[in-house]
């Protein structure tokens, strides 16, 4: 199927991700990477692939800028508003 909707904000912190990695500026672990890896192309040879394999695009993007740092502290923001 086609996903209709944004997906550049994805693309964008996935970038960022790598190239953080890249740098040695991400705390993940080549371990951690690696199973993600592998889920990823386990998940290619499956019969039938899900169309949304990582679930929420929202969920996933959290997660992300997260483990990056990037992610606003929502509690700090509606404080100091």
């Amino acid at each position: 199927g086609v996903f209709k909707g944004l997906f550049f904000g994805i693309t964008e912190l996935q970038a960022k991700y790598a190239l953080q990695y890249l740098r040695g500026e991400n705390s993940s672990s080549s371990e951690a990477i690696q199973e993600s890896l592998n889920n990823q192309l386990n998940m290619r040879k499956l019969p039938t692939r899900p169309q949304f394999a990582n679930g929420s695009y929202v969920e996933y993007c959290e997660k992300l800028a997260r483990e990056m740092g990037m992610m606003p502290d929502f509690k700090e923001i509606n404080e100091r508003d």
